[in-house]
């Protein structure tokens, strides 16, 4: 059986904070945009399809966008496999965005737990797992040299900024509560 952990968060830092300098240039660390959606966990438990929000609760509402996600992890998702993501879907500006699930990191692959291994090595994971399709995506990790420009350049409606994560860090989940973690960042737009 599965256990729910509940997602790490980002720790929110600042364009001009010390921690963004410290992680420029850094090849320990990688950025990817960072999409305005609903944290969503993706759940295939003995051929059964679910998706939780990171309170721990079971999605309740149900769009077509959502079942048809569903329904393409039914049949690409190996058995006992959960993967993290976003859901993009009522918040986004752009229609062009809607419905699709940005994949970032996989908790559980065919019944191992595997949480504790090196997010680079859990990325592998992912892209070997979640096959390609129009509405699902994998953010593209770019180095961390240049991080102020990357953030300026990805400003748009659907981003709210970007998240650093540290390649050897675990993920970071916890059985009782969402947690901030050090070695996931967040850098958000003003207002966002």
């Amino acid at each position: 059986m599965l256990r729910y952990y509940y997602p790490p968060k980002p720790m929110r830092i600042y364009p001009d904070s010390d921690m963004m300098m410290e992680v420029n240039d850094n090849l320990e660390w990688v950025a990817e945009q960072k999409k305005n959606g609903w944290r969503c966990l993706i759940w295939k438990e003995n051929g059964k399809m679910s998706m939780w929000n990171r309170h721990g609760q079971k999605s309740a509402v149900m769009t077509s966008a959502s079942n048809d996600l569903l329904m393409y992890f039914a049949m690409t998702l190996p058995d006992n496999t959960v993967i993290d993501g976003e859901f993009l879907d009522r918040r986004m500006v752009s229609k062009e965005f809607k419905g699709i699930y940005y994949a970032f990191d996989v908790l559980y692959w065919k019944g191992d737990e595997i949480m504790t291994l090196p997010l680079h090595f859990r990325r592998g994971i992912l892209e070997n797992v979640v096959k390609p399709y129009e509405k699902v995506w994998i953010p593209q990790w770019r180095q961390t040299d240049k991080l102020g420009y990357y953030f300026e350049s990805i400003k748009s409606p659907e981003n709210e900024g970007i998240v650093i994560k540290k390649l050897t860090s675990n993920y970071g989940g916890n059985i009782s509560s969402c947690k901030d973690v050090p070695h996931w960042l967040k850098v958000k737009k003003e207002g966002a």
